[in-house]
């Protein structure tokens, strides 16, 4: 599990959207649980193993605009990370 925080610049006009993608496609829900709060969108993969590690896509979208960045994961297990995107 790894938690993104998400700031919006000037007055919030939609909501967030968070995706992570993998070789080009969004993973599903049934293999990652999104959840988008406030100030950060939670990832958290219901089943963790090292041959899952890999560089990943973040997405973060709403009606004004997205942002994709490549993160490298390294899977060990249950674990959180923090990332901020400026």
């Amino acid at each position: 599990m790894f938690c993104l925080p998400v700031s919006v610049d000037g007055t919030k006009q939609s909501a967030v959207e968070a995706k992570l993608i993998k070789d080009g496609k969004v993973l599903p829900l049934k293999d990652v649980e999104v959840i988008v709060a406030e100030d950060k969108a939670t990832f958290k993969y219901k089943k963790p193993a090292r041959n899952l590690s890999g560089v990943y896509q973040l997405k973060i979208s709403n009606a004004q605009g997205e942002d994709t960045k490549n993160i490298n994961i390294i899977m060990q297990g249950n674990i959180q990370l923090i990332f901020k995107i400026w």
